[in-house]
């Protein structure tokens, strides 16, 4: 759970790996929290979620496994043409 600034928002995704509540918002992060602390089982998945999508996002195999298909992706695209320029 945080808030919805910065790279948290890259990080948690909604009702998926966390909750995501409004900056400065003590309401949101107290009806957030009761969610969170009255569904065990919900609060497992969420755990587990993020967990995973950490491992592929942002450890360093799931960087390096990104950046490789992105690298495959590019490699497969034909090449441009330059245009050739007259002096």
């Amino acid at each position: 759970m945080g808030s919805d600034v910065g790279g948290l928002q890259f990080t948690i995704v909604p009702e998926e790996t966390g909750l995501l509540c409004p900056p400065k918002n003590e309401e949101a992060f107290a009806i957030a929290i009761d969610r969170i602390l009255t569904n065990s089982e919900w609060r497992d998945q969420l755990g587990q979620a993020a967990k995973k999508r950490v491992r592929a996002k942002f450890s360093w195999d799931g960087i390096a496994s990104q950046l490789n298909r992105l690298y495959m992706q590019l490699l497969e695209q034909p090449a441009k043409k330059t245009a050739q320029v007259s002096a």
